[in-house]
C-alpha cells in the first residue's frame, strides 16, 4: 500500500508539474503576442504620424484648415525638407509591410480587420472635411493595400536607392530605424515587468457621429440615395453583373457642398422618369435638378411648404403644410393639380404609391388600408391591435413594408400572401427605402440596414449591417470619387 502510495503521488505530482508548466508556457505566449501587437501598433501609428505632417504641409501650402490629429508617438519633423518627408512615408510603409509579414498568423488576422477599420477611419476624415484629392490619399490607400493583402506598390525608384546606392542611406533613415529600435526595446521592458499587461493602440482620428448622420434614405429601382446632415448625397447600388449574374454592392459619391443660396435639403428623390431629382428644403420648398445635381430650380408655386413626397413609377403625389395633396404625372413634370379623390388622404398618418398606381396608406382607426382604380378604400388583414406609423409599397411588384411606432419591422408579401409579418431578426429602424432588390432600414443609432426581398433568389431573410459613416466616406475617397458625379 505504501509503494502505491508514493507511486501515485509521485505521479500526481509530475502530472500537477506538467500543468504548472503548461500554464507558464501559455502565458509567455499571450505575453509575447499582446507585445508584438503594441509593436504593430506603434508602427501602424508611424505611419499615421508621418501622413499626418504630409497633410499638414499640403494644407498650409493651399491656404486651408489643418486637420484633426492623431494621438499618436510625437517626432519632430520640423527640420525635414518635403523631399525627406515623402521618403520617411515610403520608410514606414516598407516597415509596416515587413513587421506583418514577420509576425505570428494568429495575430495578424486578428489584427487585419481592426487596422484596416482605423485606417479607413483616418481616411474618412478627410473626405467628410471636403480636402482634394492629393499623394496623401495614394499612400493611405497604399496603407490599406498593407494591411489587406500584406504588400503594396513601392516607388520604384525609392526601393532602388535604398537597396542598391548605400550612399542614399541618410542620416535620417539611420536615426528613423535607431529610434524604432528604441521603441521596440521599451515595449519588451514594459510587458516583462507586467505579464498581465494588455497591448494598447494609439487613438487615430475618426468622424464622430455628431458631425456628420444620415438624415434621408430613398430608393428607386436600383439605386438609394442617401441624403447626410452636412449636405453630402451619396448613392448605394447592389445590382447582378456579368454572366454568373453575382451581387455586387458600391458606394458612390455624388455631391460634396450644400448648394449655394439654398437652405440645407432634408430629402432627395429620383424621378422614374425624365432624368430629374426632387429636394425639399429645411423650410419645405421643393426644388428640382437634373442628375448632375448642380443646378437647382424651384418646383411649386411660392409660399407653398411640402413636407413629403411619395414617388410612384407613372405618378408623384406632394403632401403640403396642409396635408393637402397635389398630383403630377411623371410624363408631364411639374405640372401639379389638386386631386380631389385624394381628399381621405387628409386625415390619414401616412400615404405610399405602389404597383400600377395603387395607393396605401395607415388609418388611425383602420390600420393600414389601401385604394385602387376601383375607388373605394380596403383594409388590409392582420394589422388590427399594431400601431403603425410609416407604410412604404414596391412600385414593381406587391410588396409592402410598414413601421411601427417602436420601429418593428413589418411586410406583406403578395396579394396572393396578403398577411402582415413582423421581422423577428433585424434592427428597430426610423425609416425604410425600397430598392427593386431589397430593403434598406436607417436604425435608431443611425445606421444603414439592408434586406433582399422574400422572393429574391438567394435571399438568406436576414438583414445585414451595410458599412458605417466611416466605411462609406473612405470607400468614396479610395474610389478616386472628389467631384460631383452624374449616376446612371
Amino acid at each position: 500500500m505504501a509503494g502505491y502510495g508514493t507511486s501515485y503521488a509521485s505521479s500526481y505530482g509530475r502530472h500537477d508539474d506538467m500543468d504548472i508548466g503548461s500554464i507558464k508556457s501559455q502565458r509567455q505566449l499571450q505575453h509575447s503576442m499582446e507585445a508584438s501587437k503594441e509593436k504593430i501598433y506603434k508602427i501602424h501609428g508611424n505611419v499615421i504620424n508621418i501622413l499626418e505632417e504630409l497633410e499638414e504641409r499640403i494644407q498650409k501650402k493651399n491656404g486651408r484648415h489643418s486637420l484633426p490629429k492623431s494621438s499618436t508617438d510625437y517626432y519632430d519633423h520640423r527640420e525635414k525638407c518635403d523631399d525627406t518627408v515623402d521618403e520617411v512615408v515610403q520608410g514606414q510603409l516598407l516597415a509596416l509591410e515587413a513587421v506583418l509579414k514577420g509576425c505570428d498568423h494568429r495575430l495578424k488576422e486578428n489584427l487585419r480587420k481592426e487596422l484596416a477599420d482605423k485606417t479607413k477611419q483616418w481616411i474618412a476624415v478627410r473626405q467628410q472635411q471636403r480636402i482634394p484629392r492629393d499623394i496623401v490619399d495614394t499612400y493611405a490607400e497604399r496603407t490599406l493595400e498593407v494591411i489587406t493583402k500584406g504588400k503594396t506598390t513601392h516607388a520604384r525608384e525609392f526601393l532602388d536607392s535604398k537597396s542598391k546606392d548605400f550612399s542614399e542611406f541618410s542620416k535620417d533613415d539611420a536615426e528613423m530605424i535607431m529610434h524604432a529600435k528604441h521603441k521596440a526595446s521599451e515595449v519588451d521592458k514594459k510587458f516583462q515587468k507586467n505579464p498581465e499587461l494588455k497591448a494598447t493602440g494609439p487613438e487615430i482620428r475618426a468622424v464622430g457621429k455628431d458631425a456628420a448622420h444620415f438624415i434621408s434614405i430613398t430608393g428607386y429601382q436600383d439605386k438609394l440615395l442617401v441624403l447626410m446632415s452636412d449636405g453630402k448625397v451619396l448613392l448605394f447600388q447592389d445590382k447582378e453583373s456579368g454572366q454568373d449574374k453575382k451581387d455586387f454592392q458600391y458606394w458612390k459619391f455624388l455631391l460634396d457642398r450644400r448648394v449655394d443660396g439654398l437652405s440645407p435639403f432634408t430629402q432627395m428623390y429620383e424621378l422614374p422618369q425624365d432624368n430629374k431629382v426632387l429636394a425639399i428644403d429645411e423650410i419645405g420648398k421643393l426644388y428640382y435638378s437634373d442628375r448632375s445635381l448642380d443646378e437647382w430650380s424651384p418646383v411649386m408655386e411660392k409660399g407653398r411648404a411640402v413636407l413629403k413626397l411619395i414617388i410612384g413609377s407613372t405618378a408623384v403625389i406632394a403632401m403640403d403644410e396642409r396635408k393637402q395633396f397635389w398630383f403630377m404625372a411623371t410624363d408631364k413634370p411639374f405640372e401639379w393639380t389638386k386631386n380631389q379623390d385624394f381628399k381621405e388622404l387628409e386625415r390619414m398618418t401616412d400615404v405610399t404609391l405602389g404597383k400600377d398606381a395603387k395607393i396605401w396608406a395607415i388609418s388611425p382607426e383602420k390600420g393600414v388600408v389601401s385604394w385602387d382604380q376601383s375607388k373605394h378604400w380596403e383594409i388590409s388583414s392582420s394589422t388590427s391591435g399594431v400601431k403603425f406609423q410609416k407604410i412604404y409599397a414596391n412600385p414593381w411588384n406587391d410588396q409592402v413594408w410598414a413601421v411601427d411606432a417602436v420601429g418593428n419591422v413589418y411586410f406583406r408579401e403578395s396579394e396572393n400572401k396578403p398577411a402582415w409579418n413582423k421581422e423577428k431578426k433585424g434592427p428597430k429602424v426610423q425609416m425604410l427605402a425600397i430598392i427593386d432588390n431589397g430593403v434598406v432600414g436607417l436604425d435608431m443609432s443611425n445606421d444603414l440596414w439592408y434586406r433582399k426581398f422574400p422572393n429574391y433568389q438567394g435571399n438568406s431573410g436576414n438583414w445585414e449591417r451595410l458599412d458605417d459613416l466611416s466605411d462609406i466616406l473612405s470607400k468614396t475617397r479610395v474610389a478616386d470619387t472628389s467631384n460631383a458625379m452624374e449616376f446612371s
